[in-house]
């Protein structure tokens, strides 16, 4: 493997980032926005060189975006269950009955105000499954933003469009509040 510094000025032909590769073949990262076909994605098994190879990680990047966008409703989903299930005294408009005479405290006070039973604290079913989907969540985000960050036009479209078309079919007849599950 070659190890020389070479030192390229300002405005040099192929300026990057070097990543050298187990044939002994350095590839340079491009940091800017271009069209190649040449690039490693997220692994370095996952590298292509071909416009089929291209096309087909373009297609595993656009799902990738609809199952992010899919991860997100379903998070949303569970908190507006939980939202829904924790306040008894919410009327049909959404806004709390007041209080009457005949009231106990517990009626009063919202259930995630008071004293929390252990069987439905933390560790019951709904608070896992939601911070699995927030892991997953987070991963398949975290993915996507690496896959963004190799400049790829063509990958960067497919990232964008799955999360279009992902939201697109995940947001219909849904409130704007859960926009907040990002």
């Amino acid at each position: 493997m070659d190890h020389d510094t070479k030192v390229m000025g300002p405005g040099a032909v192929g300026s990057g980032m070097s990543m050298g590769n187990h044939s002994g073949h350095h590839m340079m990262m491009m940091m800017y926005f271009h069209f190649g076909t040449e690039e490693v994605i997220l692994f370095d098994f996952w590298r292509i060189s071909t416009i089929s190879g291209l096309l087909f990680s373009m297609v595993l990047v656009f799902i990738a975006g609809i199952f992010y966008e899919g991860i997100k409703f379903y998070r949303c989903y569970l908190e507006q269950k939980e939202r829904a299930s924790n306040y008894s005294t919410v009327g049909n408009a959404g806004v709390p009955k007041p209080p009457s005479s005949s009231d106990t405290i517990a009626q009063i006070i919202p259930n995630d105000v008071q004293t929390v039973n252990p069987r439905y604290g933390r560790l019951n079913l709904k608070h896992i499954l939601a911070t699995l989907a927030y892991s997953l969540q987070v991963t398949v985000s975290l993915c996507l933003m690496l896959v963004f960050m190799t400049y790829n036009v063509w990958l960067c479209l497919a990232v964008v469009l799955g999360s279009c078309v992902g939201y697109f079919f995940f947001s219909y007849g849904k409130s704007s509040d859960m926009e907040f599950c990002h």
